[in-house]
């Protein structure tokens, strides 16, 4: 099957791209589903409260740095995404692949783009500062980091 995407571009095999991706999202993750409760009255006393991360770029102009604020609260300073994507979420993991991880937002893609803006983020119900090491722009039915980076202790 081949897919006219406009300006002589085609894209074979379509029937196998919407399988796969779908199976993204059936593989569940949490994303599509509701997000837990965020946390909202925490302390400061987690050993990674002041710990940033630059955000790498590796698509749709994702930038920004990240920093631990307290127990349950990261914000994203100077975070540009150009708001293109299927499901875009912030997600945190102990993977630097992200094999497994945390999400923190809802679909990104609703609010974008976005230029030079602050994001902040809550830790949910049941997540610790314990499992956050990385953190990403994460589009859940492609299983693709738009951007990411790992936190380096303050």
């Amino acid at each position: 099957m081949t897919l006219n995407l406009g300006s002589g571009s085609q894209l074979c095999g379509f029937g196998l791209v919407v399988v796969l991706l779908s199976g993204c999202v059936a593989a569940g993750s949490g994303a599509g589903e509701d997000l837990a409760p965020a946390i909202v009255d925490c302390g400061d006393e987690h050993a990674w409260v002041g710990a940033t991360a630059e955000l790498e770029t590796h698509f749709h102009d994702v930038a920004g740095t990240a920093t631990i604020l307290d127990d349950c609260t990261i914000e994203i300073t100077g975070f540009t995404f150009d708001g293109e994507g299927l499901d875009v979420r912030a997600v945190v993991s102990d993977d630097p692949e992200f094999g497994q991880y945390d999400v923190l937002s809802d679909n990104l893609l609703g609010e974008g783009p976005y230029a030079d803006e602050s994001l902040t983020l809550s830790l949910r119900e049941g997540m610790t500062l314990d499992g956050v090491r990385h953190v990403s722009i994460w589009c859940v039915p492609a299983g693709v980091s738009f951007g990411d980076g790992s936190f380096v202790a303050p």
